[in-house]
């Protein structure tokens, strides 16, 4: 909070808020460094959320379709952490976060739903086996269990216990932040007092997790400064292989957020709408993440098609798409908000975005001519004889005098 109100904030005051992207590069160049460790990535996060949400209240536009655009109608299939470790649990499991995914549910809404219900389900399956149902710091159950696997277990259980089949309807995304296990190029179990492992004892055991859990995501999974652990990751390769509780038609194409392996089931359909017409892509993520358009048409093995025939243009094509478009514009009058209203907002943006460019330019020259001054004597002595009227020993200076007439026509005195 201090960064924020005290470096931060005067930092932004009297910007435009409209302008995101300048918002941003401004935060990032005031913390000066690669990695948000001056400021803290959550303060500048936090800054920077506050600026898109005030933008968005001054357009009169939702947040999500400030930051969209008009015809965004897409939301991400929510991940929800149900059962805690590591440093956010006092219990003895390493791995930090177990997630279920309602990769079936054919909207928001229902997954929600289906979400709740598994987290009691998986709190009634806690109680039977006699272990804590308190809750870690992000909401999830801490229970005491024999091995991280073991929580696996648990979930899968409490899926079934509230009547969804893993895989199908619930699958589970893992967080382990292995960076909180990663030591002297090891990765140390101190809470479960398991042995340690190295990089490829950890990616062998994630593979092995794959083959018998219905894992779509796994973040995190090695720290993020083992680079030799991360440039063995053989996690690509197998990650080609269909999950054994899915079904082979059910997967689509494997892709990767930030270094994040994700495998992403098609669920029911592969995305459906929910109640207010918004429609859910089946993709993990916790950020907004728009639904990949290929993957209905995903072959067998994860690769795309070959491309689709041309189609011949005729005039009734021609005439049906020109309706549509008159169509869209209408329902687009006829909202919350007008199409001219969000390109006029497109338009203004354009123009700051410019402008910028332009300082940037301006901060270039005067950057340049800066250094020249301190380490150029020719640009020092130009810069003294033409700003400062300063000649050398011996010289003589003549100085024009442009002449001026008065009100009245009368020249001033020589």
């Amino acid at each position: 909070m201090k960064n924020v109100n005290e470096v931060i904030a005067p930092r932004l005051e009297g910007m435009a808020a409209e302008d995101q992207m300048t918002v941003d590069y401004a935060m990032l160049d005031l913390d000066g460094t690669p990695n948000k460790s001056h400021l803290g990535a959550n303060a500048i996060l936090s800054a920077s959320l506050a600026v898109a949400r005030a933008a968005a209240q001054d357009t009169g536009l939702p947040l999500y379709r400030y930051l969209g655009g008009p015809v965004r109608n897409v939301l991400p299939v929510p991940m929800m952490n149900v059962l805690n470790g590591g440093a956010h649990a006092a219990n003895n499991v390493d791995f930090q976060e177990f997630m279920i995914v309602p990769i079936g549910a054919e909207n928001f809404a229902e997954g929600l739903r289906i979400g709740v219900e598994v987290f009691h389900g998986l709190k009634k399956v806690l109680a039977k086996r006699n272990l804590a149902t308190a809750v870690g710091d992000e909401g999830g159950f801490a229970p005491n269990l024999p091995s991280d696997e073991a929580a696996l277990e648990a979930v899968i259980a409490g899926i079934e216990g509230a009547g969804f089949e893993p895989g199908k309807d619930v699958a589970i995304a893992l967080d382990p932040a292995a960076s909180e296990l990663y030591q002297d190029g090891t990765y140390v179990f101190k809470k479960s007092g398991a042995a340690s492992k190295s990089a490829d004892e950890m990616i062998a055991l994630y593979k092995s997790w794959i083959d018998r859990y219905p894992i779509v995501s796994i973040e995190d999974g090695l720290g993020e400064d083992d680079w030799t652990g991360h440039a063995h990751r053989d996690l690509a390769v197998h990650r080609a292989r269909p999950l054994q509780r899915l079904r082979r038609g059910d997967l689509a194409p494997l892709g990767r957020d930030r270094g994040h392996v994700h495998r992403r089931p098609r669920g029911r359909g592969g995305r459906g709408s929910d109640q207010d017409g918004e429609r859910v892509a089946h993709r993990p993520g916790r950020e907004v993440q728009p639904a990949a358009a290929h993957r209905r048409r995903a072959g067998r093995r994860g690769l795309l098609p070959g491309p689709p025939p041309v189609r011949i243009v005729t005039r009734a094509r021609l005439i049906g798409i020109a309706a549509a478009l008159v169509l869209a514009a209408l329902a687009f009058e006829a909202g919350e908000y007008s199409t001219q209203d969000w390109l006029k907002l497109r338009r203004q943006l354009a123009d700051e975005r410019q402008a910028v460019r332009e300082l940037e330019l301006q901060l270039d020259s005067l950057q340049q001519l800066a250094h020249a001054l301190e380490t150029d004597p020719v640009a020092q002595e130009r810069a003294a004889r033409e700003q400062f009227g300063m000649i050398r020993r011996g010289e003589t200076l003549y100085r024009l005098v442009p002449r001026v007439d008065g009100p009245s026509g009368d020249r001033p005195p020589r």
